[in-house]
């Protein structure tokens, strides 16, 4: 169970590989990339005993790798994986201006490390427990960004229920003082005409009284 071949390409230039000298891999990885696409990233394809593992980037690097048949499909994604992370370390998004096989050397160097790590047993399991502790932080990063996101999501929403209660408190209280006002206005004559007439009432009553006071002093 091993890997025996490796490349980074851009498009379908091949930037870096290692071994050198391997034109039946090289020339059938460039083939593979044409099935290929963003919505399906990984692909691997098996030609003769050899499995062909791809992963296209999102910014136009493919990582191509060989591996026999054999070879579990989580060590080989594990593998691109790494190799991945190996090219971002190294160059970030600066290789659009790299020419064919510019990188054979330097990069080679990384891709036979990487891939001699992953021929040892040992290092490979270990590699392997790494990929998933790395996997669990990133699923536990992202649940709590949800939770973080869910809770600023309620916090807004509890403002804005309170915000509405308070508009709908004044809009209370101004139904209310707008009520008062228009039964005011609707009652205000009736009320000036009971007063009227009550006044006159006690008028007259007064003035009766008055006058009947007077004629009993008289009679005496």
């Amino acid at each position: 169970m091993t890997f025996v071949y490796a490349t980074v390409l851009r498009d379908k230039t091949p930037l870096a590989e290692y071994p050198l000298g391997k034109p039946e891999f090289s020339s059938a990885a460039a083939s593979i990339l044409s099935q290929i696409t963003i919505e399906s990233p990984r692909f691997t394809a098996q030609q003769a005993n050899y499995l062909f593992t791809t992963m296209f980037d999102t910014d136009g690097i493919t990582y191509v790798c060989v591996s026999d048949k054999t070879l579990d499909a989580r060590i080989r994604n594990t593998f691109i994986n790494e190799l991945q992370r190996e090219w971002r370390l190294k160059y970030g998004s600066s290789c659009s201006s790299f020419a064919a096989h510019e990188k054979d050397a330097e990069f080679g160097a990384v891709i036979e490390r990487v891939m001699n790590n992953y021929n040892d047993e040992r290092t490979r399991k270990l590699n392997i427990i790494k990929e998933n502790l790395t996997e669990a932080q990133n699923e536990m990063s992202k649940n709590m960004e949800v939770v973080f996101d869910r809770d600023s999501k309620l916090m807004v929403m509890s403002d804005k229920a309170d915000e509405v209660a308070d508009q709908s408190q004044l809009f209370y209280q101004g139904a209310t003082d707008l009520r008062r006002k228009m039964c005011w206005q609707k009652y205000k004559n009736i009320v000036l005409i009971v007063v009227v007439v009550v006044i006159v009432l006690i008028v007259l009553i007064i003035a009766y009284s008055l006058k009947s006071s007077k004629k009993d002093d008289k009679d005496k």
